[in-house]
């Protein structure tokens, strides 16, 4: 009987840090899915309006202001990065949408241990692409 609990013990401490990663990867793909459908959201917006919209990301809430409806506010622990295209304005962290639908483009990353997402949006087109690992 304890040979067996002592098995469990084990198999439960070496499960611990594989279910933390599982939900760690969860937390940041549901999170990079609302961030594209609010990207997704703004685009459609700007285009049903006929005006510049912009989706930006506010360190100090940590959030993402702009666009249609409430703030996307960012979970403790998640590390926000973006990299803009080279014709945007240095030192912003947001995406500007055009009525006609396009964008200024841009691609959001979304990290929380090891656990990473990227959300591209595509100039021409402002199309939204969810990534995995920063992989395409």
């Amino acid at each position: 009987m304890l040979v067996v609990l002592a098995i469990l013990a084990l198999a439960a401490s070496l499960s611990a840090p594989v279910l933390s990663r599982v939900a760690s990867d969860r937390g940041i793909e549901s999170l990079g899915e609302r961030l594209a459908e609010h990207l997704a959201l703004t685009r459609a917006a700007a285009i049903r309006g006929n005006a510049v919209l912009s989706l930006a990301f506010d360190p100090r809430a940590p959030a993402f202001r702009g666009g249609t409806g409430a703030p996307l506010t960012v979970p403790p622990g998640v590390a926000v990065d973006f990299r803009a295209h080279p014709s945007a304005r240095a030192g912003e962290m947001a995406v500007l949408f055009l009525p006609d639908g396009r964008s200024s483009g841009g691609t959001f990353r979304l990290e929380r241990a090891g656990a990473v997402r990227e959300i591209a949006v595509e100039r021409l087109t402002g199309s939204v692409r969810r990534q995995r690992g920063g992989t395409e």
